[in-house]
């Protein structure tokens, strides 16, 4: 499992496109260089970026270590050492459990909404709603599920 060290922050961005992501501060208007995170669409764009760079390996064993790091070298990626791991069958990145499977969910993260009382409080609502966001891609149909919760924080 290879990390990359602040990755959405390695991918520049067009400079077509920097104008679109300005920001105003007392100061003076300053626009983003590079994909800042939480950016629409920076997942999927990230997502191409390694895809490209990793071209020539996907579908494929990566037998080679050398190789992948030599294509991250050549895109200008950096890699986190302190989160990549080697010879393991599963491991944390993102808040997600990787498996051989595939993408799942982090099973600490599904306990500590199991062991929680239900909510008698605005705040503990907010504490739910915030546990289950973070599971929310593994939820079928989240929105719809939730949707009483974010009405009680609404108000309505």
């Amino acid at each position: 499992m290879l990390d990359c060290f602040s990755g959405y922050h390695q991918i520049f961005m067009k400079k077509s496109d920097e104008e679109k992501i300005t920001f105003t501060t007392p100061f003076s208007t300053y626009c983003y260089v590079r994909m800042p995170e939480g950016l629409r669409n920076a997942g999927c764009t990230f997502n191409r970026t390694i895809a490209t760079v990793l071209d020539t390996q996907l579908d494929r064993n990566i037998a080679d270590l050398r190789e992948t790091f030599a294509n991250l070298r050549k895109h200008g990626l950096k890699l986190n050492p302190e989160k990549c791991v080697f010879g393991v069958r599963r491991g944390k990145l993102l808040g997600c459990m990787i498996t051989e499977r595939g993408i799942e969910a982090n099973p600490v993260k599904i306990e500590a909404i199991r062991r929680m009382r239900p909510p008698s409080t605005k705040k503990e609502v907010q504490k739910l709603t915030g546990r289950l966001a973070s599971l929310n891609r593994f939820i079928s149909r989240y929105a719809e599920k939730s949707l009483a919760f974010f009405k009680v924080l609404k108000g309505t």
